[in-house]
């Protein structure tokens, strides 16, 4: 089981951070928040797996041609399909220069990865992106090719 970080608002607005592995608790550090919003008693607001997890991807046979066509309808994710067609190596996210906000952009990646579109995987602070066009092209194909084709339609 992987590592998951998991944040506790208390009563009073202390805030407690865990590290849970297997479900066992790692490491928990507190400190105090300036903010007065917080709820009596406490809950779990945020829990995330630590940097260590896998981005999940959909396998070969996952892909559905309706989610596909879905993720390169839109003109920015369709120019990142573009961009990642015309190199052999994956892209770090922010090397598009795609002129959208970084939110925006997150979206569009995460589109095209549930797509099955693009695969994405963490490198120490960064995430590369590579073109899956070989389960493409296995599972739909010349799909990509008659898409890739098209005319350019402004972003």
């Amino acid at each position: 089981m992987a590592q998951v970080a998991r944040m506790v608002l208390l009563a009073g607005g202390a805030r407690c951070l865990d590290v849970l592995h297997s479900g066992h608790v790692l490491s928990s550090c507190r400190f105090d928040s300036t903010m007065n919003i917080v709820p009596k008693g406490s809950m779990v607001v945020e829990q995330a797996m630590l940097t260590g997890m896998e981005i999940h991807h959909p396998e070969r046979n996952e892909i559905e041609l309706a989610g596909v066509m879905h993720a390169l309808s839109d003109p920015h994710r369709l120019e990142i399909v573009r961009r990642l067609d015309e190199s052999t190596e994956g892209r770090p996210c922010g090397g598009f220069g795609i002129e959208i906000s970084k939110s925006t952009l997150t979206h569009h990646f995460r589109t095209l990865r549930e797509a099955g579109v693009i695969r994405q995987e963490r490198q120490g602070t960064t995430k590369m992106t590579w073109l899956r066009r070989d389960d493409l092209d296995a599972r739909f194909p010349g799909l990509l090719d008659a898409v890739l084709s098209a005319a350019k339609i402004p972003a």
